[in-house]
């Protein structure tokens, strides 16, 4: 049995609105099913309850630049295509401030109820509402108050009264004492009302489609066989050409429809989109009158039927096909415009499955398929951007072939995204049997990594992703090499928690359980956000600062400040920042925008900027700065060969043991920077050696061959690092001793490499283990007094 939409209209924090949800995922609204939500207020906390119910939101403010009357009969209008768009059965008024008039009242009449804080008919009209209505109770005396849930008619608070919850008047009572005992009475009363409408109109609908479909049903053969005749009747002898036209997005829809019309064409339609042309004066042929047969299972059941798609299918050139057509006593269709359900929106949303499942079209793809495979003879459209050159091509008489096979093209593109979006979705299994993915062009790029390489960015369509959602305040458009180091950069900050996503640092519930105490990670905290221009309150709460460059890092650390985590990513590799990108977990304050703003940049990305530093950075004019919020969430990673897609997991285990190999154990205060090391070092390019001190990269080499020249080069560079930081005074270090701890992201094929940090003074080192050689490596550090933790997880990347 179908269920009853409700829209609800709020304009505060949506207490009410909240009982409404509560009870419908009790089953407390019987059939009604909360469909949409509108404010008349921008920043309304109730749109925040709904959309994390997966509601679709809308803000329709009022015009203020229109008189009182116009205000509100265009405010009216806006909300009451909202209505008809959705399919609304009942509107829900809880605590809506802005009064509805004209059409929506007129056509939802009997429909709309409102709640009122009082006993109506005392103390209503307009103006009473809120704070108003108590204190005129109390003013007058009243020994009782109340709320009341009403229809709306033409008139403010005079439509006829559904229920009435009483509240006593208490000695001493204060309009906000008063107006918190009616809320309670209110939240009950909401949920009675709108369960008791909802009820009421299904059987009411139920009725009614059940005579529609007699009436239905005993005038399909009389229409079908007018229709048919009047076909005919065209000049020539010839067939009059048709378009069938369903949308659920109505963007061009009314302008392509009235030329089409204006021309000589039957519309064909369906639903929604029939009404809206319609009232929209443009004439419109029902399809249940083409197929004999009226639209079944709440609507799933319209255009599946051969009358259709024998019409689509055809082929002109076979008179074959045309006697058939003849025999059967059909017609061919010539033009198809369908868009589909929004099952990529509603995919992200987080509704149920059987909600989800809802948002599946199938007759949609269908009729698409059927036009695009039929290209030659039927123009297929399913893009709003093709509605202007297909009608200038109809205008001249030639729409061409070329054109025509564009958009049957397009028409496969969209549907095998579509599809792809459904499989994941249904399948969820890491692994299919087909690999769908379901990707929408983002934007296209000036050039690829090189300049005479084309490129562009897709986004996913069905799960939201940090590329589709962060906002670029400032500088140039984005290129193909900023998205890629962007993105390393991102998921390396990241990888020690964003505070602002509620994430935590990558494998630290593997380090709790195995590393001794105090190496659990002085990370970002997944909860509570980091003061980026304080020091934080515990070692949980470090700031964490990335430098990358030609996709690989330069400089990584975590500080207590945001500035002094910069200072140390910065003295890693002062030459190699330079037009690199640099990334936070954190707000960018003053300070650090300051620093930033030194030397050149590409990009500065980061959860939020203040006004200040903005400012500062600003006067960069290139330099892109990105305010991300979300934490990666992607569980795969992708890399093109040549004939396939090679698909892996996402690296997200840091270790899955905590084995000391070496006589020494390391020293406590190693046990931090071993962990950061480890971290840090999955994000270089393998063989991969990372320098520690402090929580910070003091060396980093990788992307090598061989893996003690990246050995090698790390050291130097710790060392010249360590000794110009103390050269330059600027005290980012504790000491100007060498760096203690060397991470590597895979184990030590030789004994080389133990031999190299013994000499530059390391007194710990982190890997993975596993090679055949480890003995050796073991003896050498056992020869210099090293201590060695093997991992047992490797991160090679390539």
């Amino acid at each position: 049995m179908s269920m009853i939409n409700i829209m609800v209209l709020v304009s505060g924090g949506g207490t009410n609105f909240q009982a409404l949800l509560d009870a419908e995922k009790t089953g407390g609204l019987g059939p009604g099913r909360l469909a949409v939500a509108v404010s008349d207020r921008p920043g309304t906390y109730a749109l925040e309850r709904a959309k994390r119910w997966g509601i679709p939101v809308y803000v329709e403010e009022p015009d203020r630049r229109l008189p009182k009357d116009e205000r509100r009969q265009e405010l009216s209008d806006r909300i009451f295509r909202i209505a008809r768009d959705h399919n609304i059965k009942l509107i829900v008024l809880a605590g809506f401030l802005s009064i509805l008039s004209g059409r929506i009242i007129r056509f939802y009449s009997g429909r709309i109820i409102n709640l009122h804080p009082s006993l109506l008919p005392k103390y209503g009209g307009e103006g009473m509402y809120g704070e108003r209505v108590h204190r005129a109770v109390l003013d007058a005396g009243e020994k009782e108050s109340g709320c009341t849930i009403h229809l709306v008619d033409a008139g403010t608070d005079t439509g006829p009264i559904l229920l009435q919850r009483k509240v006593p008047v208490l000695r001493g009572d204060t309009p906000d004492a008063l107006a918190d005992r009616i809320h309670e009475q209110e939240h009950i009363a909401i949920v009675e009302a709108a369960a008791l409408m909802a009820e009421r109109l299904q059987r009411q609908f139920v009725k009614e489609q059940m005579e529609r479909k007699r009436q239905e049903k005993a005038e399909a053969r009389v229409k079908m066989k007018a229709m048919r005749q009047k076909e005919k009747q065209t000049k020539g002898g010839k067939m009059k050409r048709r378009a069938l036209i369903s949308v659920f997005k109505k963007d061009g829809i009314l302008e392509l429809a009235s030329f089409l019309s204006n021309n000589g064409w039957d519309i064909l339609s369906t639903g929604g989109t029939s009404k809206h042309l319609q009232e929209n004066k443009i004439s419109v042929t029902d399809v249940s009158s083409v197929t004999g047969f009226p639209e079944c299972l709440d609507g799933r059941v319209k255009t599946l039927h051969p009358a259709i798609h024998a019409g689509l299918l055809a082929r002109r050139d076979e008179k074959s096909h045309l006697d058939t057509l003849e025999k059967l006593g059909l017609s061919t269709i010539d033009l198809v415009c369908v868009n589909l359900y929004p099952f990529f929106e509603k995919v992200q949303a987080g509704l149920s499955l059987e909600e989800t499942v809802e948002f599946i079209d199938i007759g949609g793809p269908t009729m698409l398929r059927s036009a695009a495979k039929n290209y030659r003879d039927v123009i297929v459209l399913t893009d709003p951007a093709d509605y202007a050159e297909s009608m200038d091509g109809l205008k001249a008489g030639n729409v061409s072939l070329e054109f025509r096979k564009r958009l049957a093209g397009k028409v496969f593109d969209l549907t095998s995204a579509y599809d792809a979006a459904i499989a994941r979705y249904l399948l969820n299994e890491e692994y299919p049997q087909y690999w769908p993915l379901s990707l929408k062009k983002g934007q296209g790029l000036r050039y690829g990594e090189n300049g005479h390489q084309s490129a562009a960015l897709y986004l996913h369509t069905d799960r939201p992703g940090v590329m589709g959602s962060m906002e670029q305040l400032h500088g140039k458009e984005m290129g193909y090499n900023n998205i890629r180091d962007l993105d390393l950069a991102w998921k390396a900050a990241c990888a020690f928690g964003l505070p602002s996503a509620g994430t935590g640092p990558v494998g630290e519930d593997a380090v709790k359980q195995l590393a001794p105490a105090g190496a659990a990670s002085s990370g970002t905290a997944g909860s509570g956000a980091v003061s980026s221009g304080a020091a934080s309150s515990g070692s949980g709460n470090k700031v964490c600062c990335v430098a990358v460059k030609h996709n690989t890092p330069c400089g990584i650390a975590l500080g207590n400040t945001l500035l002094e985590a910069y200072e140390k990513t910065y003295a890693c590799d002062p030459v190699s920042i330079f037009g690199g990108i640099v990334t936070s977990t954190v707000k960018v304050d003053a300070a650090t925008a300051a620093k930033l703003g030194e030397l050149f940049l590409e990009i500065v990305a980061a959860p939020d900027f203040t006004p200040e530093a903005l400012e500062i950075l600003k006067k960069k004019k290139n330099l892109r700065i990105l305010k991300i919020g979300k934490a990666p969430l992607e569980n795969h990673e992708y890399i093109a060969v040549d004939g396939g897609l090679l698909v892996q997991q996402s690296d997200n285990m840091l270790l899955e043991k905590w084995e000391v190999v070496t006589k020494a154990a390391p020293a406590a205060e190693d046990l931090r920077d071993m962990v950061f090391g480890m971290r840090a070092v999955t994000f270089v390019k393998s063989n991969a050696i990372m320098i520690v001190k402090d929580e910070a990269a003091a060396g980093i080499g990788g992307g090598q061959v061989n893996r003690i020249w990246p050995t090698v080069q790390s050291l130097e560079r710790s060392a010249a690092a360590i000794k110009a930081a103390m050269e330059a005074g600027n005290g980012i270090w504790k000491d100007g001793a060498p760096a203690r701890v060397l991470a590597s992201d895979a184990f030590f094929p030789f004994a080389d490499v133990v031999e190299a940090a013994a000499a530059a003074g390391i007194k710990a080192i982190i890997q993975p283990g596993g090679s055949v050689n480890d003995k050796l490596s073991i003896e050498a550090c056992d020869k210099y007094g090293i201590a060695m933790v093997f991992t047992g997880t490797r991160h090679f990347k390539h």
